[in-house]
């Protein structure tokens, strides 16, 4: 898919298509890489705008004599969809503004997710369960999928006192999950996101 085209000088400058995140993504994290193609007719700078909706009202990136292709936005709101355009500038003037392209970012938290509470610290990431606990307790550990089954008991026993690890299961797959951590005095669900 190529952006749109604008006839300046009879010497056509054609800005480049979105190659990431492909238009209606969904981002797993608060940072977003957008990257278009280099124009045609040697572009000077590009410029891009980046809104909350469709109408490009709102502009949380609003920039002009940008030089690369490449553009990394930070702090982006988990639950919200941004829309991203751009257009490229040489010799003979503006062209006109590619698609726009939008992609939601996640409201699921990426591995590794870490919580503290009075009780316990609990990390999950790819590689396992990490959990360290003041006292002794029973301690209860189960990933659920997004229908709500439990897909892996990842810790049901008595614990002591101290630091433990358990290694997540081969069979799980990325995607969205529900972690439940409990223990005798405290509990947590949070949603996260595993990708491997």
């Amino acid at each position: 898919m190529v952006g749109n085209f604008h006839l300046l000088n009879n010497i056509r400058c054609v800005v480049g298509y979105a190659d990431q995140p492909a238009t209606a993504a969904i981002t797993k994290g608060d940072t977003i890489l957008l990257q278009w193609n280099i124009a045609t007719q040697s572009p000077n700078y590009y410029a891009v705008q980046m809104g909350l909706d469709s109408t490009m009202t709102v502009f949380i990136v609003n920039t002009t004599n940008y030089t690369d292709t490449a553009m990394t936005v930070k702090s982006l709101t988990r639950g919200l969809t941004y829309w991203w355009r751009v257009k490229a500038y040489n010799d003979s003037g503006w062209g006109n503004f590619s698609s726009q392209y939008k992609f939601t970012v996640s409201n699921s938290a990426i591995l590794p997710v870490s919580i503290t509470t009075k009780t316990f610290s609990v990390k999950l990431s790819a590689a396992g369960l990490y959990y360290t606990l003041p006292s002794g307790s029973m301690v209860e550990a189960r990933l659920f999928d997004i229908r709500g089954r439990c897909v892996a008991m990842l810790v049901s026993l008595y614990a002591d006192a101290g630091s433990h690890s358990v290694a997540l299961p081969a069979q799980l797959t990325s995607g969205n999950y529900l972690l439940s951590f409990k223990t005798a005095s405290n509990s947590i669900t949070t949603p996260v996101v595993l990708i491997k």
